[in-house]
Formats: structure tokens, sequence, C-alpha cells
């Protein structure tokens, strides 16, 4: 058996304090991190940066809840007790190319998300800089598509992942009102439409920009652009651009192998680096 993975390739800016000019994150990470300094409530769970070698880490999500129950074949069940001091990690492979500002990270559904990686290194680098953003690494320049206009008409958006913590990061929607609607745990995915009313807009066209940072959580994100209240506007699929690769990797035991990843997201990056090049 074998699964199909998505590496997505994002661009890091890091806002340093004014008063320091001589800082690098590669000299930094440079070296194994102390889990007991730099293990981080993240989301409502602990999180890690694990050292791998000089480019790649695991970004280690520390689980207590939603933890599965053992079974036999009399129909004997139980439940996985872990000590105190005990979690189940779920881990997210990452790739730095700390050259070019450049990372990939590995789209895993039970660990963290792009915006709690943002987050974790914001916490990580608090003392040298203001905070770091990731923003999806476009094939095409989406944002010049975007910058042509000021309002946006349509939205369009469907969710993959439904749950509370979702609902929450991504912002459109109120969780407890869905909640009152619909039985989240058993919805698949949520799809909206939002249209303005005539000379009207729904956002302006930076709240949209802000949508790409998480555009993770999204099976579909579409928008109508216009430049006035009155224009009919251009459809832009927010989707189409970003540097995504999905490569097959074989399941072990419905896990995947921890190796398995960080070869494969070492050969996206090296069949993805000349092309890197000249979209720079």
């Amino acid at each position: 058996m074998s699964k199909e993975v998505k590496f997505t390739f994002y661009e890091m800016e890091i806002e340093l304090y004014k008063n320091i000019f001589d800082f690098e994150v590669k000299d930094f990470l440079s070296k194994p991190l102390d889990i007991k300094s730099f293990l981080f409530e993240i989301g409502g769970y602990k999180g890690f940066l694990k050292k791998w070698d000089d480019n790649i880490y695991i970004f280690q999500k520390f689980k207590k809840d939603f933890l599965p129950k053992i079974g036999d074949e009399n129909g004997n069940e139980r439940k996985i007790e872990l000590k105190e001091n005990e979690y189940v990690l779920e881990e997210n492979v990452v790739f730095f190319d700390f050259n070019n500002n450049i990372l990939i990270f590995h789209k895993n559904n039970a660990g963290f998300s792009i915006s709690q990686l943002q987050e974790y290194l914001t916490k990580l680098l608090h003392k040298k800089a203001k905070k770091v953003i990731l923003k999806p690494k476009l094939v095409k320049d989406t944002f010049e598509k975007l910058n042509k206009y000021n309002f946006v008409k349509t939205l369009n958006f469907r969710l993959g992942k439904i749950n509370i913590q979702t609902l929450k990061e991504v912002g459109i929607i109120d969780p407890e009102e869905i909640r009152k609607l619909i039985d989240i745990s058993s919805s698949a995915s949520i799809e909206v439409t939002i249209k303005a009313k005539r000379n009207h807009s729904i956002a302006e066209i930076e709240e949209i920009k802000k949508l790409l940072q998480k555009f993770n959580f999204f099976d579909k994100l579409k928008v109508k652009a216009s430049s006035s209240y009155e224009g009919s506007g251009e459809d832009i699929d927010l989707l189409d651009n970003i540097l995504t690769i999905n490569k097959k990797i074989k399941e072990n035991k419905k896990r995947l192998d921890t190796q398995d990843l960080i070869f494969k997201i070492r050969e996206v990056y090296e069949e993805y680096e000349p092309q890197l090049r000249k979209i720079n």
C-alpha cells in the first residue's frame, strides 16, 4: 500500500528587532534544541522542533487526546494508557533551505499546520525577531494579480478537514454557530459561497491575502475580485499557483515511515531547486 503525501514550499520572512543586525536562523538551529527549553504550547498541544541533520527537522506534536483503543479477536477492548509525562507523537517533516529562506513542509493531517509552525518559530526566535512569516511559494505571482484589485465580490471555499480547531484557525466561520447546525464529527467537508450585494463587497483584498497564509486548510479557495464596488470582477483560483508536490510513499502498517518521508522531502528539494531559482 502507498499513500500520496503533499510537500509544499514556503518563503520564510523574519522581522528582526531594529537593534539586531547579524542574526542567522541557520546558526541558531545549527545545534539540536534543548527540549526542556523549547517545548512550547501550540494550539492546545505541546510542540518541539527536533533536528535531524543540517537541513531537515521533525516538527513534533505531543498528544494525549483522541487516542485509539486496543482490541483483540475475542472482543476485548482497552484504552491506551500513558504515563503522566508520556505522549503520542505526530510528526511533520520540514526541510530548510537557509540560504534562500525557503522551507518545504510535509502535510500530516494529524500533525501541526503550517500556521502552527509559524507560531512555533516566532516563539523560538522571540529574543531576536518580532515575528516569523511563512508565505506559500507561488509558481506564478498570484499576489500581483490580486494587487490589481481592491475588493472581493465573491468568496468560495471548501474546508477538507473539519474540526473545532480547524474552524478556529481559519477564522471565517464561527465553530460554535456551525456546531448548532450540523454534526461536525460526521462531516467530511464544508463548502461555502459568499456573494456581495449589488454595488457592495464582502471584504477588502488584503483580508484575502491573509487567507493564503492558511491555504493548507482549504481544498478550494476562489474569489471574484474587482477594483470597484460596481465592477463585475475577475475569477481567481488562489490555490492554482502554489508550489505543492505530491509524492507516493509506501505505508508501514498504516503509518508512514519517517525515514521514507525524509528521503522524499530531500528528493523533492533536489528536483525543484533549479525551478526555485527561476521563480526567484
